[in-house]
């Protein structure tokens, strides 16, 4: 309720502001902010849901110079679509927001996008970045120097197993489990696992 609150009131209750990462975040010269943090993601209907139901497509994007506070914009969209058909006007009204709050445009983009199956990356990749820079060209104006745009694809691999499904001692051939002996990149990457059975650790964080 307390960050509830504090972001309803404008206020903030923690700041990440003494880290260097802060400062890298923040992407201006000498510590300014020119940097907007923008998230997305589709809500399907259910598939038991009545025909025609819309899928929900959604946008927030931080507006202060602590990432705290963010603003949003929502469209319905045809049911089971992924792709976001009014990415282009909803970045728009998100980059007007934060020039209201900044008096300028950013220069620097990190965009967040969930809900991406593996066989979706390279549409969205090719459609939404395009979207995203067509968007801040018609509120900068096309001889405006073009943004940083940092596009991160959010993956779940809500699939991936670690553990056989039965407790036998023997794992089935089939059994598509992560693959030794690692299941991040580069050595500076962890994984964080929240496994659903009773029968390993509810949550751990382990380094591979």
């Amino acid at each position: 309720m307390e960050s509830e609150w504090s972001v309803a009131s404008g206020a903030s209750s923690r700041s990440l502001e003494t880290s260097n990462e802060f400062s890298l975040l923040k992407g201006g010269a000498k510590g300014a902010l020119d940097t907007i943090v923008l998230g997305a993601d589709v809500s399907h209907p259910p598939g038991n849901g009545p025909d025609g139901s819309p899928s929900i497509a959604a946008l927030v994007g931080s507006i202060d110079e602590h990432f705290i506070t963010y603003l949003s914009s929502i469209r319905l969209q045809a049911g089971r679509t992924e792709i976001t058909g009014d990415m282009e006007d909803m970045v728009k009204e998100r980059l007007l927001a934060w020039k209201a709050k900044n008096k300028i445009l950013p220069g620097r983009i990190l965009f967040y996008r969930d809900g991406v199956s593996e066989g979706q990356y390279l549409e969205v990749i090719s459609k939404e970045i395009n979207a995203v820079t067509e968007a801040y060209q018609a509120v900068a104006g096309t001889d405006a120097k073009k943004p940083i745009i940092t596009f991160l694809i959010v993956g779940k691999r809500h699939h991936t197993q670690f553990y056989p499904n039965q407790l036998s001692g023997t794992v089935d051939s089939t059994f598509r489990g992560a693959k030794e002996p690692t299941v991040t990149q580069g050595p500076a990457l962890s994984l964080i696992r929240l496994p659903h059975s009773l029968a390993s650790t509810i949550s751990s964080k382990q380094r591979h």
